[in-house]
């Protein structure tokens, strides 16, 4: 039998962050005992019934914490997929596949990413004419993330890094005719029906 992952409770500052308290089903027994069944019957449903309306109210608390309107149709499904988003990983939606592995990638470093390459197009903005080369020269001398870096190490990194740009470029290009959710949008935009 496998064990599921939950994710710890989120703490918050109001009425959310405070459990139901209902008395112990011991002391409403003592409290009630010797009644006919008829009326325990009864008291055993209204308690049931007091904790849903309890549960409800804290539900729509939750609803306006997420600005989810639940007089919508759709509204106590959207709360239900919006919960399940925190507590359920496959819930979440990500713009990049997770790693198959954990820890840093093979060949990564402190240097590259995609703030090199942010840093190195802002240098050949202002001045145009200036190589990459020239630009990680600049950098390493700079006072800041790659001082003292080799200039030669950050443009090899410049360059995996831009090609890898590149590639999840064509990738969302090819993905906006393959992929569901852009083939769905479309229909949306060009007022197709969605299915």
């Amino acid at each position: 039998m496998s064990r599921h992952k939950i994710a710890p409770a989120k703490r918050f500052d109001d009425p959310l962050g405070e459990p139901i308290f209902r008395q112990s089903i011991l002391s409403i027994a003592l409290t009630f005992h010797g009644h006919p069944e008829p009326e325990m019957a009864a008291i055993w449903r209204e308690v049931e019934q007091w904790v849903l309306n309890e549960k409800i109210k804290k539900l729509q608390l939750l609803a306006r914490r997420y600005d989810i309107d639940l007089t919508e149709g759709s509204g106590f499904a959207r709360l239900a997929f919006r919960i399940a988003e925190e507590c359920i990983e496959g819930f979440r939606v990500v713009d990049q596949r997770p790693r198959a592995r954990k820890g840093r990638p093979a060949g990564s470093t402190k240097v590259g990413g995609l703030d090199l390459v942010k840093a190195i197009e802002r240098l050949r903005g202002s001045e145009p004419k200036i190589s990459v080369s020239s630009a990680c020269k600049r950098l390493v001398r700079r006072p800041g993330r790659w001082k003292n870096e080799s200039a030669s190490s950050l443009e090899t990194r410049y360059y995996e890094w831009f090609r890898q740009i590149k590639k999840m470029i064509a990738q969302g290009k090819q993905a906006q005719e393959t992929d569901p959710l852009f083939v769905r949008l479309r229909q949306v935009v060009t007022g197709q029906s969605v299915r």
